[in-house]
């Protein structure tokens, strides 16, 4: 699920910009319900939150893009991996989990996801420890689980989500370079040269707030569940592109949410500010969504130091000394393993492999004198990393028992972030 345009979720998990679940009395921690459901909760109420330290600094694991931590579950002696998730207002959990620690959960209920909506059911959590960040038993969802998996960025595994119901009650310190996210009562005092905005609690707590993107003032979702850099609605694209700008129209699928994969859509590129700050030319992902916001997500995010305030209804970004990172070159198509061969899941409209003739679910059986078939994860890893320095590369793609070979040049899609249209 690596490519040069995957912009992948992790979970199927997530974006809970809604919830409609039907009101009842909440349960008690201490007193499990009579009948085979738990009783659905009345109101999505934030649980209780306590510092046993103050700040409670955790280290975190990047992989798939996301903010994954160590959560300690009363009744269970190892740690759940759960995504620091500021665009999910309800947390969740697998149902491997919610089985193993004998948890009852309710029916089904419609909870809305970037895409469409789903049903899931919900379960109470008990109490909660990340680092010295204590969590009173709470509500979350159930979703399905899936299996460890090795990555170039290391293992990957999640359990679930803490959400933006425990996460506005405090401050959230984000450091991706440190890979260390610090949750505080406070907040430090403003750095010179940090940007700054108001955020606001959206429908079900998730953090909203607004910035400019193309000179215009735009609602955005602060989204540390999302990997991409901001994704958008297909209905608002033309409002957040710059005069001029180049679109770059893509088949396949480059993200996932709760409901499965989005198929389809377009790279772009527009100018972002925060407050009177002009940020930099920032890239984006329009897809096929059912809702009406911009989410920032950890690809942008990652360049700063990010400090959520819940409390003080702030967001705080503090560029890295060394400036915003360079984007690799794009082969023009992501491909990642479908059982035993690699196929073409990205396919970017008008690059050089898709005026050759290659399209989405083509094999890839050679890349720069490489066979994949024969590579483990230590070989596509390096294989990967080699492709971001090749001026010319060579591949052999496959269908219907037919081969061909496409040479081609990656190349930036879009100028630099410190460049600028002319």
């Amino acid at each position: 699920m690596i490519g040069s345009a995957r912009a992948a979720r992790g979970i199927a998990i997530a974006a809970t910009l809604g919830c409609s679940a039907a009101p009842a009395t909440v349960p008690s921690a201490a007193t499990p319900p009579r009948s085979s459901y738990a009783r659905t909760p009345a109101k999505w109420i934030p649980p209780g939150v306590a510092f046993s330290q103050d700040p409670s600094v955790v280290s975190f694991s990047a992989a798939r893009g996301l903010i994954v931590v160590d959560a300690f579950v009363e009744g269970r002696d190892t740690p759940l991996r759960l995504a620091v998730d500021t665009g999910a207002s309800i947390g969740t959990i697998t149902a491997d989990v919610a089985k193993e620690l004998g948890l009852a959960q309710t029916r089904p209920q419609p909870v809305q996801a970037m895409s469409s909506t789903t049903h899931m059911p919900a379960t109470l959590l008990p109490r909660t420890r990340v680092g010295g960040l204590e969590i009173e038993p709470r509500w979350v969802y159930v979703v399905p689980g899936r299996k460890q998996e090795e990555t170039c960025d290391g293992p990957y595994r999640l359990d679930g989500v803490l959400a933006a119901d425990v996460l506005w009650q405090v401050v959230t310190v984000i450091d991706h370079e440190a890979k260390r996210v610090r949750f505080q009562s406070t907040p430090a005092p403003m750095q010179d040269g940090e940007f700054h905005a108001e955020v606001r609690p959206g429908p079900e707590f998730v953090f909203l707030s607004s910035v400019g993107l193309a000179g215009r003032e735009t609602p955005v979702l602060i989204d540390t569940g999302s990997a991409a850099s901001m994704t958008v609605a297909n209905s608002l694209l033309e409002t957040l592109l710059v005069p001029g700008a180049v679109v770059f129209p893509f088949q396949g699928v480059a993200m996932f949410d709760a409901t499965g994969p989005i198929e389809g859509g377009v790279f772009f590129q527009t100018v972002l500010s925060i407050g009177s700050e002009e940020v930099g030319l920032v890239r984006g992902l329009a897809m096929a969504t059912d809702h009406d916001l911009v989410n920032l997500g950890n690809g942008l995010l990652r360049e700063y130091l990010v400090t959520i305030d819940g409390p003080g209804a702030e967001i705080r970004l503090l560029p890295r000394p060394e400036g915003r990172s360079k984007r690799n070159p794009s082969l023009g198509f992501g491909f990642s393993r479908q059982g035993d061969h690699y196929t073409v899941g990205v396919l970017i409209e008008g690059s050089e492999v898709a005026r050759a003739g290659v399209r989405v679910g083509d094999q890839v059986v050679e890349l720069a004198g490489v066979r994949l078939d024969d590579l483990d994860l230590t070989g596509e890893c390096a294989l990967r990393d080699r492709l971001r320095h090749e001026g010319s590369v060579t591949a052999i793609f496959e269908r219907d028992s037919q081969r061909f070979e496409v040479s081609f040049a990656p190349k930036q899609l879009f100028p630099e972030p410190s460049e600028r249209n002319e």
